[in-house]
């Protein structure tokens, strides 16, 4: 199978109006914004790009066109890659193999086990950048609050995203990050981080560990997939095994 990422170009229309006065006459000037974040095409080679030939004309509808640099034709496997290449490359597309490197689709890397991992890697010193300013903030009151909501979450989607295997390192380091923030230059011992990890109503600060809850969060993102994808793919109903003879809600 292959994914087509295609980032549409952000267009300005700028449209004159002529407006009139009592005193004179002026031309006001209105600007009209027109913009398509990340468009994602999945299927056969074949099926991608007659897709992609059927989406330009509507995006020329609306004003807006792609940028070919930002594009990327993604391949399950290298086996079709030459094809590939041969028909994205006129085109200015760059292509991938996800055995051999990562993208990031919707927010989560998928592909080849250590391109996955310098994606993480990546993401960890952006997070360790945001909370390391919450060191310089007065109240302390307000970056524990921070820390606990934005923080500590922000890696939920991943942790549902991504196995624990191939997260583990990534979560452990986030965990230490987390830990940082609460007592630097300090540190914590093995029960004081469960007691921090522990909720509010418990007696903790509600700073969750993504290294203790990664295989249960990947498990409930897997489930959870599952279900959509028998609600949006009838075809693979056939395929997707669901113990008990149980039916998912929807499908």
């Amino acid at each position: 199978s292959f994914h087509l990422s295609i980032e549409a170009q952000f267009i300005t229309n700028n449209t004159e109006h002529k407006t009139q006065s009592s005193q004179s006459h002026a031309w006001v000037l209105s600007t009209r914004y027109t913009y398509a974040d990340d468009i994602y095409l999945l299927g056969h080679l074949a099926d991608v790009w007659q897709l992609k030939h059927a989406l330009l004309p509507r995006l020329a509808e609306v004003g807006l066109s792609i940028d070919p640099a930002k594009c990327t034709l993604t391949c399950a496997s290298t086996d079709m890659l030459q094809e590939a290449e041969a028909i994205a490359a006129p085109q200015g597309f760059k292509v991938v193999s996800l055995q051999d490197e990562a993208i990031t689709v919707l927010g989560a890397p998928i592909g080849a086990e250590a391109a996955v991992q310098d994606l993480l890697s990546q993401y960890l010193k952006k997070l360790e950048d945001n909370f390391t300013s919450l060191l310089w903030l007065d109240n302390k009151q307000a970056a524990m609050l921070l820390l606990r909501h934005c923080g500590v979450h922000k890696v939920n989607h991943l942790l549902r995203s991504v196995p624990p295997s191939v997260i583990a390192d990534f979560a452990h380091e986030h965990d230490m990050a987390v830990q940082h923030v609460l007592v630097s230059p300090s540190a914590l011992d093995e029960h004081a981080k469960l007691i921090a990890a522990l909720p509010i109503s418990e007696g903790g600060l509600g700073l969750i560990q993504a290294e203790s809850t990664s295989k249960a969060a990947f498990l409930g993102g897997v489930a959870d997939a599952v279900r959509v994808a028998r609600i949006v793919f009838p075809e693979l109903r056939q395929h997707v095994y669901v113990p008990h003879g149980r039916q998912p809600r929807g499908g």
